[in-house]
C-alpha cells in the first residue's frame, strides 16, 4: 500500500515534467505520460524487491538464496503446477472482465468522438469505484484462504457473513452515488453538454449494476480462498463475453430484441452480464462451502 502511495505521488511530477517539458527535457505530450508510467513501474519493482530482501518477515527466506548457500530446485509437481493451476484461471477471469469494458471502445468507435468520450468518463469513474469492492474481495480471499487452510469452519462462516454484508452496503452506497451525483461526477471531467448527457445516462446503468458487481467480485474472491478458480474462469467467460458483450452488441446495433440503443445497449449488456455472474458465482460458492463444511 505504501509503495503504491509513493508511486502515485511520484507519478504526478513525472507526468508534469515529461508531458509539458521542464529544463532540458522537451515536452512529449501523451508519449511523456507513457515514459512517466514506465519509470514509476520500475521504481515500484525496485522498492518491492528492496522490501522483500530487507523486511524481517521475508528476509530469512531470501538470504540463503542470495548467498547461494542452497540450490534452487523448482519442482513442477509440488511447486510450479499448483501455482499455475490457481493462477492461470484467475488471470483469465480477470482478463475476461477487463476486456469486456475495453472492447466496448472498439465497437462504439463508429458512433463518434462524443459517444467515446462519454463512455470513457463513465468507465473512468466506475473503474475507480470498483476498487472498493475489489479490495474487499481480496481481503475475503485472504480470510477464507486462512480459514480453509486451518479447516476452521467458524472463521470462514464469519468472514463470508461480514464480507457479503459489507459488499451489499458498498454496492448500495456506490449505486446511490452513481445515480444521484451523476451530473456532478461528469462535470469533473467536461462541460460539453452532449458528452455530459451521454456520460450521465451511462452512469444510470452503472448505478443499477453496482450491487451485482460487488456481489460477483466478492463471490469470486471467496472462491479463490477455497482454491476454486477454474469455475470462476468459465463463469466470467460466459457472463462477460457471452452475455455482457454478446447481448450488448445486439442491443447496441441490432433490432433483434429492441431498437438499436447505441452505447447504452452495451451498458445494458454489462448489467445483465454482472447479474448473471453474481447469481452463478454465489451458487458455486454455496456449493463449495457445503461440500467442505456441511
Amino acid at each position: 500500500m505504501w509503495i503504491s502511495f509513493f508511486a502515485l505521488f511520484l507519478n504526478i511530477p513525472l507526468n508534469t515534467i515529461f508531458i509539458y517539458g521542464m529544463g532540458p527535457i522537451e515536452p512529449l505530450g501523451a508519449a511523456g505520460c507513457g515514459i512517466a508510467s514506465t519509470i514509476v513501474m520500475w521504481v515500484m519493482l525496485l522498492a518491492g524487491l528492496l522490501y522483500v530482501f530487507k523486511a524481517k518477515l521475508t528476509r530469512p527466506f531470501c538470504r540463503p538464496a542470495i548467498a547461494l548457500r542452497i540450490r534452487l530446485r523448482p519442482s513442477w509437481k509440488s511447486g510450479i503446477k499448483p501455482i499455475l493451476a490457481l493462477g492461470v484461471p484467475n488471470t483469465l477471469a480477470l482478463l475476461f472482465e477487463v476486456s469486456l469494458f475495453s472492447m466496448i471502445v472498439l465497437f462504439i468507435a463508429p458512433l463518434g468522438a462524443e459517444v467515446i468520450a462519454g463512455n470513457q468518463i463513465a468507465l473512468s469513474f466506475t473503474s475507480m469505484a470498483f476498487m472498493v469492492p475489489l479490495s474487499l474481495a481480496m481481503a475475503l480471499t485472504v480470510r477464507v484462504g486462512d480459514g480453509f487452510g486451518r479447516n476452521n469452519r467458524e472463521q470462514i462462516r464469519i468472514s463470508l457473513i461480514i464480507g457479503f454484508t459489507m459488499a451489499l452496503l458498498i454496492g448500495f452506497s456506490l449505486a446511490l452515488i452513481s445515480y444521484f451525483l451523476r451530473f456532478e461526477i461528469v462535470a469533473l471531467y467536461t462541460d460539453d453538454t452532449s458528452v455530459v448527457l451521454i456520460a450521465s445516462s451511462l452512469l444510470i446503468f452503472a448505478a443499477i449494476y453496482q450491487v451485482f458487481d460487488a456481489l460477483q467480485v466478492t463471490s469470486a474472491g471467496a472462491l479463490r480462498g477455497f482454491h476454486d478458480t477454474k469455475i470462476t474462469m468459465f463463469v466470467t467467460f460466459v457472463t462477460y463475453w457471452g452475455v455482457g458483450m454478446g447481448l450488448g452488441y445486439v442491443f447496441a446495433f441490432r433490432d433483434w430484441i429492441v431498437e438499436p440503443m447505441g452505447v447504452q445497449g452495451f451498458w445494458l449488456g454489462i448489467v445483465l452480464g454482472l447479474l448473471t455472474a453474481a447469481i452463478l458465482l454465489s451458487i458455486r460458492l454455496k456449493k463449495i462451502y457445503h461440500v467442505h463444511f456441511v
